[in-house]
């Protein structure tokens, strides 16, 4: 299982807007919610490019499927 004790995960600069935590771990956070304002659970950049998330394993895994899931509470196209 990934967790993320056994996992690395940095990004371009965090977001800071708001309350939320924006942070880069929230990326195998394990939560299906896509509502950010509700689960405090997103993780997001500033809107400036280049806009990148890495994700690094302590280990070798096999990996099936990787999931990314946008927001649902309409703010995918949100600009400062």
């Amino acid at each position: 299982v990934i967790t993320q004790s056994n996992t690395r995960v940095t990004m371009s600069e965090k977001l800071r807007y708001g309350n939320n935590s924006w942070e880069a771990v929230n990326v195998i956070d394990g939560s299906m919610s896509m509502d950010a304002s509700q689960c405090n659970c997103c993780a997001a950049t500033q809107i400036h490019s280049p806009q990148w998330i890495q994700v690094v394993f302590n280990a070798q895994y096999l990996v099936r499927i990787i999931q990314i899931l946008g927001r649902g509470d309409g703010m995918l196209d949100f600009t400062l």
